[in-house]
């Protein structure tokens, strides 16, 4: 009988720590939600993060920089593909939010880069992440650490960054 509740209490909390951080974090006029980053097994020295922006106001704003205590730096990127070969460039003039719109940060286009990871990020943790808007300030958001999937693991080694 105790075998079967730790079960199901092990399985209420697999299911509702991922979904606790899908939620909506509110700043301003921004809703960012859905924020994660890739693991980095073997303690690999890079990473990559993603997320959700919606900016509900009429104005366009820009994220202008990314922080965290797990790097020594956070970069802005852009991927984009030239004669087959994947690129990803840093934006170093921020990332235009649209006026009324959602930017999806996600594998293959926008993302953000960990580079100097200072340990490794496991499945399951929780980092802060600060977001700096130009005009509105920064927010601190959890972002939770997801496994690679499909055997991707390391695979920004073969990016030209």
């Amino acid at each position: 009988m105790i075998k079967i509740i730790i079960v199901v209490i092990f399985g209420i909390l697999l299911t509702e720590i991922p979904s606790a951080f899908a939620e909506k974090n509110t700043f301003k006029t921004l809703v960012i939600q859905n924020f994660w980053i890739k693991d980095n097994p073997f303690n690999h020295p890079m990473t990559a993060g993603y997320l959700t922006i919606h900016n509900k106001s009429n104005s366009d704003t820009k994220l202008i920089a990314v922080s965290s205590s797990i790097a020594e730096r956070i970069e802005i990127h852009q991927m984009s593909m030239d004669n087959d070969i994947m690129k990803m460039r840093p934006l170093k003039d921020g990332l235009i939010i649209p006026a009324n719109a959602i930017t999806y940060l996600k594998p293959g286009d926008f993302h953000l880069m960990f580079f100097g990871l200072k340990k490794q990020v496991a499945p399951m943790e929780t980092h802060l992440i600060n977001l700096t808007f130009q005009n509105l300030g920064t927010i601190a958001v959890h972002a939770l650490v997801k496994p690679s999937e499909n055997g991707e693991r390391l695979n920004h080694e073969k990016h030209n960054h």
